[in-house]
């Protein structure tokens, strides 16, 4: 049997956090981007369902897509 969907912890966070450029100054937090794209993954929902108490979809799938494209998700 499946959990439902929660947020990263934080030594989740911290095992992935490494994979990203935390450096640079954001609009939106990366923290919550993977939770968004995670929960994407659990509910199977649609980027623009997005609820609004997130990022906006369109950012959320820009650093998915980059993520994807420069093998971020496979390291």
């Amino acid at each position: 049997m499946t959990k439902q969907w929660e947020p990263l912890t934080d030594p989740q966070w911290a095992a992935i956090s490494p994979f990203f450029n935390l450096k640079r100054k954001r609009k939106v937090d990366l923290r919550e981007v993977v939770d968004v794209i995670l929960w994407l993954l659990r509910t199977g929902t649609q980027w623009r369902n997005l609820p609004a108490t997130w990022p906006h979809w369109q950012a959320v799938y820009y650093y998915f897509d980059q993520w994807k494209s420069n093998g971020t998700f496979e390291r």
